[in-house]
């Protein structure tokens, strides 16, 4: 089904996996996010002076650009369009050392329906299931959807500690 999104058409990557930087960039190239909070882009880095810089996929319209010490930025959705496709550059400013990464978000319509399913899971458990395991559940159902950086941030969200 053309319309569902796990079925998106995939671009090649431009993630460069040969620089350290690039190995654990998060959300992960071609990664498709639901549009319903802000996005935290996220990496792992000895440096300490990062530049972000994201713009419209195919195009040099930069949406965003920020700098920080810290190894990850959140990024409002406002500044995003729904049903967009994106990418994010990130450059460590001590070694030049940059890497690139793309993102989709999904329409409102698309993100309503599968947080409508997603909050609906929990009623197909037991009652007195633990919160762990709806979470869990509701996280493996946005896994089943391709919607991976949803369900680590679902988790997270809900106190389900997670390492990516």
């Amino acid at each position: 089904n053309p319309d569902k999104p796990g079925s998106k058409v995939r671009l090649q990557s431009r993630t460069y996996q040969k620089k350290k930087l690039c190995r654990d960039l998060w959300p992960h190239d071609n990664a498709d996010i639901m549009y319903i909070e802000p996005i935290t882009f996220k990496w792992w880095s000895k440096e300490t002076h990062f530049s972000l810089e994201i713009k419209e996929f195919g195009s040099n319209a930069i949406v965003y650009s920020g700098k920080t010490m810290l190894k990850k930025i959140d990024v409002p959705l406002g500044i995003l369009k729904q049903g967009g496709r994106y990418e994010w550059s990130l450059v460590e400013e001590k070694t030049g050392e940059k890497c690139s990464a793309t993102f989709a978000l999904l329409s409102k319509d698309d993100s309503s329906r599968i947080m409508e399913i997603v909050n609906n899971l929990p009623q197909l458990l037991p009652p007195g299931t633990d919160m762990e395991t709806r979470c869990r559940l509701q996280a493996g159902y946005l896994v089943s959807e391709g919607l991976n950086y949803d369900a680590l941030k679902w988790l997270e969200r809900n106190g389900i500690s997670q390492q990516y």
